[in-house]
């Protein structure tokens, strides 16, 4: 290969800047410049940290194999990575800002503390990526693939996730204000047994699959949550006060001390639904003032006539429930 070249380029780069990073296509690590994998890499008071960080600005490495690759650090804005195996690859730190990761491979990648604003990766592979603090501000995340990855203070926001899958991902203390799970015609993200305990407000969750998901204490209020799959999902000591829930499965659900208020519950399908341990000594309360509903609404039988018996028909088929001076209702408890 000429030195001239572009690949010549691309190879004298990483081997002068990137510690320990080749090709499965190498010849060989000695080659290429590399480090030996064994011995440790010193630094020295004449090479700088930043001088052993690669520069690829706008490089175009589409399909490349970059398997296992050491470039923490790096400066890889505006890159074309589309297609490119970039599994198990070390890049936390890096600059990732505008890169074009379409359909890219980073199954098990270190991304921690990674900056990717606006850059693209829909229909991406991180599952089991370590994406811990990494910058994701209007990331575009359509169709990519999440399972068991770690987001922890994770920023998201304004972040589009249509169809992406989340499930068992670890969001806890992540950033989704803003955030879009449901963009135009796809559906929405898949969130199934995550771990959130995060920042929800203003999130997009409509069509969501969150069945299962551990919501407790969580933050919804005015939330979009239309037909919104929450069936056992655990919800206790959550707040889903003026959110839409119109078509919404929250059967088979944990609502202990649930915050209903002012929520829109048309179409909503409430059977089987957990509403807490009774005690001869208190009740647990299920806050439902000034919540609309509707004859599709679907309570459990020993709810129904509470609801009937409560709520104020406004017009045909739709009722709303009474306003009380503590703003919440005591529910009966259900047959066992």
């Amino acid at each position: 290969m000429r030195a001239d070249s572009f690949p010549g380029r691309i190879i004298s780069v990483l081997s002068r800047r990137a510690p320990a990073f080749h090709t499965p296509s190498s010849p060989s690590p000695a080659a290429l410049g590399t480090r030996p994998r064994k011995k440790p890499f010193k630094r020295t008071a004449a090479a700088p940290a930043e001088a052993f960080r690669a520069q690829l600005v706008n490089v175009g490495l589409r399909k490349a194999s970059l398997l296992g690759a050491v470039l923490p650090g790096a400066n890889l804005r505006g890159a074309d990575l589309r297609d490119a195996d970039l599994r198990g690859a070390d890049l936390h730190g890096t600059n990732l800002q505008v890169a074009n990761l379409t359909s890219a491979s980073l199954e098990g990648a270190d991304l921690r503390g990674t900056d990717l604003r606006d850059a693209h990766l829909n229909g991406c592979d991180l599952r089991q990526a370590d994406l811990a603090d990494a910058d994701l501000r209007n990331e575009r995340l359509l169709k990519a693939t999440l399972a068991h990855s770690r987001l922890t203070n994770a920023d998201l926001r304004e972040a589009v996730l249509s169809d992406a899958t989340l499930r068992s991902a670890d969001l806890r203390s992540a950033d989704l204000r803003g955030a879009d799970l449901h963009h135009a015609d796809l559906t929405g993200a898949d969130l199934r047994s995550a771990r959130l305990w995060t920042v929800l407000h203003t999130a997009n969750l409509e069509e969501t699959d969150l069945s299962g998901t551990d919501l407790r204490r969580q933050q919804l209020k005015r939330g979009q949550l239309r037909a919104c799959n929450l069936k056992g999902a655990d919800l206790r000591g959550a707040s889903l006060a003026g959110a839409d829930l119109r078509d919404a499965d929250l059967s088979e659900a944990k609502l202990w001390k649930t915050d209903f208020e002012e929520a829109d519950l048309s179409g909503a399908v409430f059977d089987g639904i957990d509403t807490g341990p009774w005690q001869h000594t208190g009740r647990d309360l299920l806050r439902l003032s000034g919540a609309r509903w509707t004859a599709a609404t679907k309570w459990p039988p020993d709810l129904q006539n509470f609801m009937l018996a409560r709520s104020l028909r406004v017009s045909d088929g739709v009722w709303v429930v009474a306003r009380t001076t503590l703003h919440r209702l005591a529910v009966e408890p259900l047959s066992r």
